[in-house]
């Protein structure tokens, strides 16, 4: 087995793992795509290519998942493409929310 081989068995079973758990597609999507992408990781990503950043929406691994999700949320659920998109990609657009929020001190105390 060649590396590229061993991710999409990688991908793959995280994705079948969250299939079974999740209860919406939009629950299986996120739980999956943050397996996979984590928010650090998403935010040296951006999902339409900038000069700064790379394009997240052809990375192999986004890719890769979009195929595995779209066979199942279709099978499974009522979705379209569209809204598989739109849920992959607000996940890379609000990374850096995400991370910053974590970094703040708690303001409860």
């Amino acid at each position: 087995m060649n590396h590229l081989e061993v991710q999409n068995v990688t991908v793959s079973s995280i994705i079948y793992y969250h299939a079974i758990k999740s209860e919406g597609a939009p629950l299986l999507l996120r739980a999956t795509i943050r397996k996979v992408f984590s928010d650090n990781i998403a935010c040296q990503y951006s999902w339409k290519r900038t000069s700064l950043k790379p394009n997240a929406e052809k990375c192999y691994l986004v890719t890769t998942c979009k195929y595995f999700i779209s066979d199942i949320c279709h099978l499974k659920y009522t979705i379209n493409d569209k809204d598989i998109n739109t849920i992959l990609q607000k996940h890379f657009v609000h990374a850096r929310g995400r991370v910053t929020k974590r970094k703040r001190p708690d303001c409860s105390s």
